[in-house]
């Protein structure tokens, strides 16, 4: 029973360990980003070519550079997008880069231009805020820590930002934030939605649509219906994460695995105690069943007066090698009067 015991509990033990695994790896990776991304078409080179019935020319054709562009109408994507159940959060984004200027120092950085009542229920932003408040208004921005620490600045301080398109703006540091990665703490930086289209002279324009599902593992046929009403690209989480959800789907498998071995080896255990039970119980099994006593009360436990019988049954059938002493308890218990059986002849 101890090793039954053990099994169960390390089914059990497992199984949580999973649930909480992959709650781990889920939460870590969708709470800095948005489960489906909705983006401008991929611009196709549109090959031009001379061809005669007597020339056929095989054309070389080059991919075009990939220009930042507005999503086309996102305003009414924006509106279909929130007409659908499966849809918990929408609010467009404006992504392009920048240099960070302070001083003699400079850094490459992504702004990333939002607008924080709806973002921040996408990306858990205010959670990793470890100085100021985050808070953005036209002339503030969110900077990482380690981008803080390598240009000297503090909350309240001033930060030039520079775009390739020679759009300088001066902006005031509301808040810094800290999201367990260098990489991302050295390089994200997020404005106002209206600052960013000024920076990346896109009045009036967005870059993405950022969306959040229900169902997490639904998220790719999500993004392909809006793909295929919208006609934009829509990249889902899964896609995107492809190695992870890869990684997620073997430990499953394994774990199921050992699952399942764990449980036949406790199922083979608790057959063979119930085995070793009947084998010892055999001589007790015949004996109540020659005294008349049903299968199913076979089974049932024994009660202090049936134990007593069994007793004075045993040491009269080894007094006296007949049939009569079990026969006698059989008919006391049943109500019938006792059969007599001839004595053996001695």
């Amino acid at each position: 029973m101890t090793g039954i015991a053990i099994g169960v509990g390390v089914i059990v033990f497992m199984s949580a360990m999973l649930a909480s695994l992959q709650a781990t790896f889920v939460t870590r990776t969708l709470t800095s980003q948005a489960h489906i991304q909705i983006l401008p078409p991929e611009e196709l080179p549109r090959p031009l070519r001379v061809s005669t019935a007597a020339v056929v020319q095989a054309p070389v054709i080059h991919r075009p550079v990939q220009r930042q562009r507005s999503v086309d109408q996102w305003q009414t994507i924006v509106s279909e997008v929130h007409s659908y159940s499966d849809v918990t959060n929408v609010t467009p984004t404006v992504s392009t880069s920048a240099l960070a200027l302070r001083g003699d120092a400079s850094r490459t950085i992504t702004i990333t231009g939002i607008e924080p009542a709806v973002y921040f229920r996408i990306v858990r932003l205010p959670d990793y805020i470890v100085s100021g408040e985050p808070r953005l208004s036209t002339e503030e921005i969110i900077i990482g820590s380690e981008l803080a620490r390598e240009l000297g600045v503090s909350v309240a301080d001033k930060l030039s930002v520079a775009t390739a398109g020679n759009t300088t703006r001066l902006l005031t540091v509301s808040g810094i934030f800290d999201r367990g990665n260098k990489g991302a703490n050295q390089r994200s930086t997020f404005v106002a939605l209206r600052t960013a289209q000024t920076l990346a002279n896109l009045a009036g324009g967005v870059t993405s649509i950022d969306i959040t599902v229900r169902d997490l593992f639904a998220a790719d046929s999500v993004a392909a219906q809006l793909a295929a009403v919208t006609g934009m690209q829509a990249d889902s989480w899964l896609s995107t994460h492809a190695q992870l959800f890869s990684t997620l789907s073997a430990q499953e498998m394994s774990f199921v695995t050992i699952e399942l071995v764990v449980a036949l080896s406790v199922a083979f255990g608790i057959a063979s105690v119930l085995s070793v039970t009947v084998i010892q119980r055999s001589q007790e099994i015949g004996i109540r069943r020659g005294m008349g006593t049903s299968l199913c009360a076979v089974s049932q436990p024994q009660t202090p007066s049936l134990q007593a019988e069994l007793v004075s049954a045993r040491a009269s059938h080894a007094a006296r090698p007949t049939m009569a002493p079990i026969s006698a308890v059989a008919a006391s218990r049943s109500g019938n009067p006792a059969r007599r059986y001839p004595a053996s002849q001695s």
